[in-house]
């Protein structure tokens, strides 16, 4: 009985444990699904107000296992946002002593994500966030809640597998779209509170790019560490996707990046990373050319700490590619637009800053365009290839490096640079080479400010540079050497040579900003040349040029640059000095159109050497050059100067001889209105500047000087040229002229060649309107040696103008062109009272001497005198001569009242004095007397000239009779030039 009793019992706990399993089947089979489909509609209508979409559920409860197919969750306008195709979750039974929930395997197929972007900048994920969120508000949350420890999970496999993520960005005035698909991954033995779960993960990225992912992951502590690895990410896709944040385009580029990590709590690091990118080519938004293309670039020892704020690239390389750089019109740098627009200035910065290294960076095999659009034609600088190496980049304060570049530039120069910089103070120190830089990619610059074309050259220099950020200015100097070879310019005008030279060496430059200093030690300038031309209207070439224009040498109106104005008061020269300047081989041609025929002469072979040239006031600079004009001329310039200083110095000689004067008979029928048959040219020149004042002595000597014909010119002088070379050129043909000049530079009305052919002029004009006065200064005999002084009625020469007119041999002897006009002169005046007195004496001599021929007495020493001697027989020849001449005696005037009663002695004298009048009365002094009276006297001078002097008789002509003038010494004779 015993024994059925617990039999029975047994059975009804079987029964009911059957009873129970098969309750707790048909549960799990049959209700569990029912009420997870339920209960997950009902939750996402109440929580989202959306329907969702739920297959097939499978729940087994005796393997703790739920399946779930088909699961769709709509967005907000009805499409697609979260689904999988199947979800297979199955519990550990483990859970129980492990008290934690654990999951044997929970795998995910199918996984299908449409995020949005929707226009406005709303996220369409962000809804379920959101909504949820506001659901809980009203929740009270614990203290202590929120830093509560994880929940106890184990999952001994999670994966997902064949996942895909759809992106839009619907808020673009295109819209993107991407997909991230297939994406899988899979962590094993997960633990919240145990270490060791393994992850990986695997997707495919902008359709060509794959992302693997793997490592293991401690939940709390959060910590991971692992690697991971990016290929063939298309970076177009990923700017895209980035937008507006981006500023550029990439219109190609694939990358590729790697490396070891590790996840804590408080930091997240990168290891041992490296990357790649290749093809990449950037260009600004809107933009139709790449600004910027690179073949590979190359990142080794990538290095991150995200709580340290440190990166590293232990090695950047970029090998090949190309860089086109301009600037615009407006003058901006088409590179400035990658930069995308200026940031606000008044932004918040980052409390902290980031340490970013970069050990070693090198660029190589690159192509660098740089054009200057700003001109027309663009000015262009190809840098290619360029190489540049840094060294020991980083943010870290204090930090230099060491940077090496080497490029050829425009296919035929070459540079390099060797350089250490600090990057905070950018004090630097850089030494650099170039060679055989062609200048004519200047020309563009030089086309802007001038009208002559730069068609060759090479520039060549070697030196070093230094900076430094000093107080209380910045600091730069320079040491080197710079060297202009083959330089050669053209007149485009007149399309012919400017100004070229083989080579220029500057030599031993250094130059210091602060305090700002310039020494040269030498520059040295071989087979220099230039051209200087007078236009037709009187503008220079060197003028036109320099002013920019492309017109015609003519198109300007000439003008003449004032003196250099003197320094401000406390203005100090920039300071200057340079040891030595050389010349050798040197040149230049001169050519003025002005003149028909067009003058032009050339210098030639000028060499020789400037030596100490200095801002230093007390300063002096020795200049020795020579040269000659044109083949046979020799050219000498020596002196003392002091151009560099505030105040102007110059002792300064130059000597010229055997110039060719015929040269300058373009000259001379314009200026002086004849040509030049011959002679040759020598002048000393001597300038002196002190004080601001000039002090110059022109000599010149000209050597039988020959005028030749007649030239028709307004510009010429209406002066007789012919006699002032006449009187200026000595016996042996030469012309000897002492032009000095003084004035004060600083006036601006004061130039020297106009100054110094006024003095000419004026020179000519005293020698032509006061000849005798050159003369009596050349052989004595004083200003009036021409004025020879007769007596009045007299042909007699006395001793004085006997030896005036032995100077004026000794002048004809030393002026073999002169000729010598001598008049016949008399003066009416003064002659013929004197010829009067004198017939009238000869009238008394001849009759007294005929009374006494009648009565047979001896006539012996008979003059005037004799005759006048005794009044009585003086008063009776008297009256026998008026008895002769009148045919009756003379009747004696009526005594005038108040004279009656006189003694016998007046009235004698009185009867004289009026038989003397009436005689000279009767006598006339015709113009025949004067005439042979002025031809007596010219005689007397022509005798004079010509005898025993070897004076050329054909060089003194005898003239007609001439009315001349007198003084209280006699007639005077003016003797004339011709």
């Amino acid at each position: 009985m015993q024994k059925r009793h617990t039999l029975t019992r047994w059975l009804v706990r079987a029964g009911v444990l059957i009873l129970v399993v098969c309750l707790y089947a048909v549960a799990g089979f049959l209700g569990a699904p029912l009420l997870i489909d339920s209960q997950a509609r009902k939750f996402v209508q109440a929580t989202y107000g959306r329907e969702l979409s739920i297959g097939k559920i499978r729940v087994n409860p005796f393997t703790l296992s739920v399946d779930v197919e088909k699961f769709a969750m709509p967005d907000a306008d009805g499409g697609p946002l979260l689904g999988f195709d199947h979800l297979l979750i199955n519990l550990d039974v483990n859970s129980i002593w492990r008290r934690a929930l654990s999951f044997h395997a929970i795998a995910l197929d199918g996984l299908a994500v449409n995020a949005v972007v929707r226009p406005g900048g709303a996220f369409n994920l962000a809804d379920l966030q959101a909504i949820a969120d506001g659901n809980a508000a009203t929740e009270p949350v614990a203290p202590g809640k929120a830093n509560a420890p994880l929940p106890r999970i184990v999952i001994d496999d999670l994966q997902l597998n064949n996942g895909q993520i759809h992106f839009e960005d619907r808020n673009r005035s295109r819209p993107f779209i991407t997909t991230v698909s297939p994406l899988t991954f899979r962590l094993s033995n997960f633990s919240t509170f145990a270490d060791g779960e393994r992850y990986t993960l695997n997707a495919r990225v902008f359709d060509t790019g794959q992302l693997a992912w793997r490592g293991s992951l401690t939940a709390q502590p959060l910590a991971s560490q692992g690697e991971f690895s990016l290929s063939n990410i298309p970076l177009p896709r990923l700017a895209a996707f980035l937008g507006d944040a981006l500023p550029v385009t990439l219109t190609s580029g694939l990358a590729s990046l790697r490396g070891d990590y590790r996840l804590t709590a408080d930091d997240f690091m990168v290891v041992d990373g490296e990357g790649s990118i290749a093809t990449l080519a950037v260009r600004p938004r809107g933009v139709e050319v790449d600004y910027i293309s690179l073949d590979k670039v190359v990142a080794s020892g990538l290095k991150l700490s995200v709580a340290a704020q440190k990166a590293e690239i232990g090695e950047l390389a970029v090998d090949g590619g190309r860089v086109q750089a301009w600037l615009s019109p407006e003058g901006n740098l088409n590179l400035s637009a990658l930069a995308g627009p200026p940031s606000d200035s008044d932004a918040t910065p980052a409390a902290k800053s980031w340490q970013v290294g970069v050990p070693s960076l090198k660029l190589d095999r690159l192509a660098v365009s740089i054009e200057d659009r700003s001109l027309n034609p663009a000015a262009v600088l190809d840098l290619q290839p360029l190489q540049i190496t840094v060294k020991g980049f980083s943010t870290k304060p204090g930090t230099s490096v060491d940077v090496q570049a080497i490029a050829t530039i425009n296919g035929t120069g070459r540079a390099t640079v060797s350089a250490r910089s600090d990057l905070e103070s950018l004090s630097t120190t850089a030494d650099f080479e170039l060679s055989d830089l062609n200048l004519a990619m200047l020309q563009p610059y030089i086309a802007q400010q001038t009208s002559m074309t730069l068609t060759e050259g090479a520039l060549a220099a070697k030196g070093r540079v230094t900076y430094a950020d000093a107080q209380p200015a910045a600091k730069i100097v320079f040491d080197g050497d710079v060297a202009i070879t083959d330089l050669r310019t053209i007149d485009n005008a007149l399309r012919e040579d400017f100004v070229k030279w083989a080579q220029l060496g500057v030599r031993g430059i250094h130059y210091q900003s602060a305090p700002q200093g310039l020494r040269i030690r030498t520059i040295d300038v071989r087979s220099p040349y230039a051209r200087v031309i007078i236009a037709p209207d009187g503008t220079t070439n060197i003028a036109a040029i320099l002013a920019g224009s492309d017109a015609p040498t003519t198109s300007a109106p000439a003008t003449s640059a004032p003196a250099a104005a003197a320094p401000k008061d406390g203005a100090l020269p920039f300071p200057t000095r340079i040891g030595t300047v050389s010349i050798t081989n040197g040149s230049a041609r001169f050519a003025d159109f002005t003149t028909k025929p067009n003058f032009d002469i050339g210098l030639e072979k000028l060499k020789g050497t400037i030596a100490g040239l200095s801002s230093d006031p007390g300063s002096r600079a020795t200049v020795e050059v020579d040269g000659q004009v044109d083949e046979f001329s020799p050219v000498t310039i020596r002196g003392d100067v002091n151009p560099l200083a505030a105040e102007t110095f110059l002792d300064m000689s130059m000597t010229l001889g055997n110039v060719e004067l015929a040269s300058f008979t373009p000259y001379s029928g314009r200026f002086a209105g004849y040509s030049i048959r011959q002679g040759k040219l020598s002048a000393d020149l001597n300038y002196k500047i002190k004080d601001r004042r000039l002090d110059a002595d022109h000599k010149f000597v000209i050597n039988q000087l020959q005028l030749g014909d007649k030239v028709e010119s307004p510009d010429a002088t209406s002066l007789p040229l012919k006699l002032a070379v006449a009187l200026l050129k000595d016996q042996n043909g030469v012309i000897d002229l002492d032009l000095p000049v003084t004035g004060d530079i600083d006036d601006p009305r004061f130039r020297i060649g106009p100054i110094v052919w006024k003095v000419f002029v004026n020179l000519i004009k005293k020698a032509v309107t006061a000849p005798f006065a050159l003369l009596g200064k050349l052989v004595g005999g004083g200003e009036e040696i021409n004025l020879i002084e007769f007596p009045a009625g007299d042909a007699t020469l006395d001793s004085g103008n006997v030896e005036r007119i032995a100077s004026l041999v000794k002048a004809m002897t030393e002026r073999p062109g002169l000729s010598l006009n001598v008049p016949a002169t008399y003066n009416h005046a003064a002659d013929v009272p004197v010829l009067t007195e004198a017939a009238f004496e000869q009238k008394l001599i001849r009759f007294r001497e005929a009374q006494l021929a009648a009565r047979k007495k001896p006539v012996t020493e008979l003059n005037y005198a004799a005759v006048t001697n005794d009044p009585e027989t003086y008063r009776k020849l008297l009256e026998d001569v008026y008895l002769d001449e009148h045919g009756q005696k003379f009747s004696p005037p009526e005594p005038a009242a108040g004279n009656v009663g006189q003694n016998s002695d007046d009235t004698q004298t009185t009867m004289i004095s009026a038989l003397e009048s009436a005689l000279r009365s009767r006598i006339n002094v015709d113009d025949a007397t004067l005439f042979a009276l002025a031809r007596s006297r010219a005689l007397a001078v022509q005798e004079r000239l010509l005898t025993d002097t070897g004076i050329d008789p054909g060089r003194v002509f005898l003239t007609a009779p001439v009315e001349g003038k007198a003084d209280q010494s006699g007639v005077i004779l003016e003797l004339g030039l011709r």
